[in-house]
């Protein structure tokens, strides 16, 4: 069972995996693991909070946007971090726009374009800025997710 896996990153797939397959019989099991993670255990809590919100449960959506904050980016690894910004825009939470901006800002390209790819998603135009000097990356991966971003919220 994947869900008690040693590694976070297998717990935290497992995770993801229920919400997107829609396993709703999973919920309650799902709801009690986010209730009892530790809260050092935040990659693994931002996949359950994902997966409880995507099958229709409350309370994840909190969890997922307060990751996102200035503070818990900063202090947080970036996997971890990366697991909440691609959720809020698998999930369409349009109030964490704001919030994408501190990922945006990351070293971390993988994080930058988790952020990017859920700004294009949720359309966050207020972004634009924050994005556009990404299209200058010394990565072309960021520069084709900033391309991609930017064309998605319909500014060039």
């Amino acid at each position: 069972e994947q869900l008690a896996a040693r590694s976070w990153d297998a717990r935290a797939q497992a995770a993801i995996a229920l919400g997107r397959m829609g396993a709703t019989e999973q919920l309650e099991r799902l709801r009690g693991a986010l209730a009892g993670v530790a809260e050092t255990d935040r990659g693994y809590q931002y996949a359950l909070a994902f997966a409880v919100e995507k099958l229709g449960g409350i309370g994840g959506k909190e969890i997922l946007v307060a990751a996102l904050d200035r503070e818990r980016v900063a202090g947080t690894n970036w996997g971890y971090t990366m697991v909440a910004a691609a959720a809020v825009g698998e999930l369409g939470v349009a109030e964490a726009c704001p919030l994408l901006v501190h990922s945006l800002h990351h070293r971390d390209i993988f994080l930058i374009k988790a952020a990017l790819a859920s700004a294009a998603s949720l359309g966050c135009r207020d972004l634009a800025p924050e994005i556009r000097p990404l299209l200058d990356s010394p990565v072309p991966s960021v520069r084709r997710e900033a391309e991609r971003a930017l064309a998605a919220i319909g500014v060039k």
